[in-house]
């Protein structure tokens, strides 16, 4: 099947995401609330607490959303059939690999899936713990990134259609509950 970019009606679907907790501390969230491109230091102090909280709560699996808005749309992507949550639509992004920072694991889950680059991480906006087929807890966290101009090329096996999507259109794709949560808040935020 060839990536295509969608904006039709899709059954929804039920998917097992678990409800997770808050994640970012008021204090952090003032820090970067409103800044244009967050400073390399200011990134990785946000990451040395968020990797010490989950550390705090037994948490070792961590998984990077990436919103990048264009026209006051937000890019989604839709995971293939035959793959876990096939069919749903969900930020780019994927698994932080053994050694990789969190700004790494953006820009490369980005490209990867996307075939975009990032130009600067903007900001920060919480996560959420879910079930995988093989990890009992992941967390996952959201980044909004200013991507550079560019075709979408999506990762063949991965990902079947993309679509851009306004305060509108939210209801028309399947997503996990927890995903449809944070995809309503970043775009009632940013919208």
């Amino acid at each position: 099947m060839r990536p295509t970019e969608t904006s039709a009606r899709v059954e929804t679907l039920t998917l097992g995401y678990r409800t997770g907790s808050e994640l970012l501390t008021r204090s952090v969230a003032r820090e970067i609330g409103g800044i244009n491109g967050m400073r390399p230091e200011t990134f990785a102090r946000i990451e040395r607490q968020l990797r010490a909280e989950a550390q705090q709560e037994g948490i070792a699996h961590f998984v990077i959303g990436v919103a990048v808005f264009r026209d006051s749309k937000l890019l989604l992507v839709r995971r293939v059939p035959d793959d876990y949550h096939g069919g749903m639509f969900e930020l780019p992004g994927g698994g932080l690999e053994s050694g990789e920072t969190f700004a790494e694991c953006v820009a490369r889950e980005l490209f990867e899936e996307t075939g975009l680059r990032v130009r600067t991480i903007t900001d920060y906006r919480g996560g959420f713990d879910y079930a995988t087929r093989t990890k009992a807890k992941v967390r996952k966290y959201s980044f909004v990134v200013e991507a550079e101009p560019g075709e979408i090329a999506l990762a063949p096996g991965e990902h079947d259609a993309y679509a851009w999507i306004g305060p509108g259109e939210l209801d028309e794709l399947p997503m996990a509950p927890d995903m449809r949560k944070t995809v309503s808040a970043l775009i009632s935020d940013t919208l």
